[in-house]
């Protein structure tokens, strides 16, 4: 796994070396306030089984991943409700 956090011009980003992707998603997250917190959000996101790849946008409020499995909204939705912050579809 691969982390690159550049709060000034990008993403928080996480990701799994070479894998085929199967899904791309995007998502809206409410409660995010500093580059801890989009941390926190990749983390929890990059805990659920099958995902391969996380970008977290602070000040876009958004997250994008990858699967390389079918992965449950819900399953991802109750990870990052667990650290503390929301889903929005």
């Amino acid at each position: 796994m691969t982390e690159i956090n550049d709060a000034t011009t990008g993403p928080t980003i996480r990701e799994v070396g070479d894998t085929a992707i199967s899904a791309h998603t995007t998502v809206n997250i409410e409660g995010m306030t500093c580059t801890h917190c989009a941390n926190t959000v990749a983390q929890a996101i990059f805990d659920v089984p099958g995902i391969i790849a996380v970008k977290v946008f602070l000040e876009e409020g958004k997250a994008m991943f990858d699967t390389n499995a079918e992965v449950s909204l819900t399953d991802i939705s109750f990870s990052v409700e667990k650290a503390g912050y929301k889903l929005v579809l």
